[in-house]
């Protein structure tokens, strides 16, 4: 698809393709490994032009989004580098860690919701009702081992992407460089900036860099 008159015709959370689609895989080809990528747009933003890319793989799967206010800021080659290490910190997070985070929030409701249950109960003077006070009791133990097992996997997780930050910005300038611009973009400037966390990211490879380098 290209020219935004059509893009009315997509739903919100549709898949679309526009002129800079095909600009950004141009981009990629640069580098062999991403030669069969192909790039489609998310409609979710009021303001289109900032709708986010899904960049695919050549089997269509997803490997990475990149938000409008990223593909100004970088060149070519800072791009790639970006890319390269986005998936390098994806990798870091274990299938475990997403698993315990999804039994720690479902518990959590559940718990809740069954101790307001009892709570109500009460307040309506009427006896608790024992299923919901066991089930509420039940819902404690798994949040809280599902709660230890999370924060364990993404604290190992979260020092594994800052092995890799560190790693890519000592034999990679392009990286560095692009950490940094990412780090500098003034959140007034585009609908949707969320640079906080390259911020924190810029600020612990330099931390560490100039700890090696004293």
């Amino acid at each position: 698809m290209s020219g935004e008159t059509e893009i009315s015709d997509v739903k919100w959370g549709g898949l679309y393709r526009d002129d800079s689609c095909g600009a950004l895989e141009v981009t990629l080809r640069d580098d062999p490994n991403y030669r069969e990528c192909t790039v489609e747009r998310l409609r979710c933003l009021e303001d289109i032009g900032n709708n986010p890319y899904m960049v695919k793989d050549e089997d269509g799967k997803e490997i990475l989004v990149l938000e409008k206010w990223q593909i100004d800021t970088l060149n070519s080659s800072e791009l790639i580098s970006y890319i390269k290490v986005q998936q390098k910190r994806d990798q870091c997070v274990d299938r475990s860690e997403s698993v315990a985070f999804y039994v720690l929030f479902a518990s959590f409701l559940w718990g809740t919701a069954f101790s307001v249950f009892t709570v109500v109960d009460i307040i309506l003077s009427y006896p608790p009702r024992v299923d919901n006070y066991q089930m509420a009791l039940v819902s404690f133990p798994v949040m809280i081992v599902s709660g230890i097992v999370y924060f364990s996997k993404h604290k190992n997780s979260y020092l594994e992407k800052r092995k890799v930050d560190l790693e890519a910005a000592r034999i990679d300038s392009s990286f560095l460089s692009g950490l940094r611009k990412l780090a500098e973009v003034p959140k007034s400037e585009y609908e949707f900036v969320y640079n906080d966390e390259h911020i924190m990211r810029l600020r612990h490879i330099e931390n560490a860099m100039a700890g090696t380098n004293s």
